[in-house]
């Protein structure tokens, strides 16, 4: 402790210990960048944690944790994270082993499309996959894009059309 707190202090006569008079507190620095706490993440900035602001794609609450709007899908993502992920893992191995979580554990079924061009919709198909443990094409996209956000991967998802039938696909 004497090493790593900048003080002031006046000896003790004789005890060979001293008394420190003053201690100046040193403010942690963040390292700038995403960081994932108990499968949450978390966006420092300036040495803080931002809170109640949006970076890029990314929303952060009041506590300053990233999230999808939904409370409930934000605790399905930080588990899955949680159970799936450690701090060892790089960047990609996560994405791997996320991708791997979603197609290995749901089943497909089929459900309503998305029309391109709409925007916002993952969340909500990414509740009901996680929920239901089914779902479609945009479930499985929704998915994936959520946990890869969940980790700091600015994912976006694709609506397009697929084959020669141009059936509506998305990815």
């Amino acid at each position: 402790m004497e090493a790593s707190m900048t003080h002031e202090c006046e000896p003790l006569e004789g005890t060979g210990y001293e008394r420190w008079t003053t201690f100046i507190p040193e403010i942690p620095r963040i390292a700038d960048g995403f960081h994932s706490i108990d499968g949450y993440l978390y966006f420092a900035r300036g040495g803080q944690y931002v809170v109640s602001q949006t970076v890029g794609a990314f929303t952060f609450d009041a506590e300053g944790r990233y999230t999808t709007g939904n409370a409930s899908l934000d605790s399905r993502l930080a588990a899955v994270v949680r159970a799936q992920t450690n701090d060892s893992m790089t960047r990609d191995q996560k994405l791997k082993a996320l991708y791997d979580y979603v197609s290995r554990n749901f089943t497909y079924i089929k459900r309503g499309h998305v029309a391109k061009g709409q925007s916002g919709w993952e969340p909500a198909y990414a509740d009901s996959f996680f929920a239901d443990g089914r779902g479609n094409c945009f479930s499985f996209a929704a998915a994936f894009q959520q946990l890869a956000r969940a980790v700091g991967v600015e994912a976006r998802t694709v609506v397009g059309n697929l084959g020669k039938n141009r059936q509506v696909h998305g990815w």
